[in-house]
């Protein structure tokens, strides 16, 4: 009987740790997830791409952007994992216009249509002292990202007029948690904070920016949508 006793405190002692170094999701390690990412529009306020003129410049707003991940568990207190944002979205350049006939200056709204496209890379830390084992429960994320920008005067497919191209890094630091849902489905959701790596992300829009360039009114375009974000996403665990 004594030695049942020690061979059952061996079994024990041995199953325990390799159960709790076992990451994933019932050993499934890969999440496929998708949603969208959502904050109040502070300012910069605009509508959908498809508005133009003066109609597209609200009060309050909220910007939206749609992203997918895939995720891989490493750990059990880490993921590593590849992300896409994509937005589409409105601009506009405020200058100033001499009137030949009457030798008069007025000023006049340059709309801009912005494209935004993001590729980067991010590692997920699951808080374990909660009980959170990678990719289930709290966590902090980090990532890096190349944002890709566009921006023209026209939405025809055929002749996009006076093109801009902007592209610059972005680091991201966020708070989330992912909860099951129903078996292998889960919820996901949180908060990000972002930084660009560009001289412009300390400064803001000027009120009238006659002499910005197109290309910076993209920027702070995206500037205004991506430096505080909300998020939810449903994911797959496979």
């Amino acid at each position: 009987m004594k030695h049942n006793i020690i061979i059952l405190l061996f079994i024990i002692l041995i199953l325990n740790p390799c159960k709790a170094q076992v990451p994933g999701f019932i050993g499934r390690k890969f999440v496929v997830s998708g949603g969208m990412m959502f904050s109040p529009a502070f300012y910069s306020t605009y509508k959908t791409h498809k508005n133009t003129g003066d109609n597209s410049v609200i009060p309050f707003g909220v910007n939206l952007v749609k992203n997918v991940q895939v995720d891989y568990t490493i750990s059990r207190e880490n993921t590593i994992g590849l992300e896409y944002q994509n937005l589409r979205s409105c601009s506009f350049v405020l200058r100033d216009f001499y009137i030949p006939s009457t030798g008069k200056k007025t000023t006049v709204r340059d709309v801009r249509y912005v494209y935004m496209n993001s590729v980067g890379i991010n590692i997920k830390k699951f808080n374990i002292e909660k009980g959170a084992i990678a990719p289930i429960g709290d966590y902090q994320k980090f990532a890096f990202n190349a944002v890709f920008c566009r921006s023209y005067d026209s939405l025809d497919n055929i002749e996009k007029l006076y093109p801009t191209k902007n592209k610059f890094l972005t680091f991201t630091y966020g708070i989330g948690s992912s909860r099951v849902l129903y078996k292998n489905i889960t919820l996901n959701y949180g908060v990000d904070l972002t930084v660009m790596f560009d001289r412009r992300f300390f400064s803001f829009f000027p009120k009238k920016p006659n002499s910005v360039l197109y290309s910076d009114a993209s920027f702070y375009r995206v500037k205004a949508v991506k430096v505080f974000n909300s998020f939810v996403s449903l994911g797959y665990v496979f």
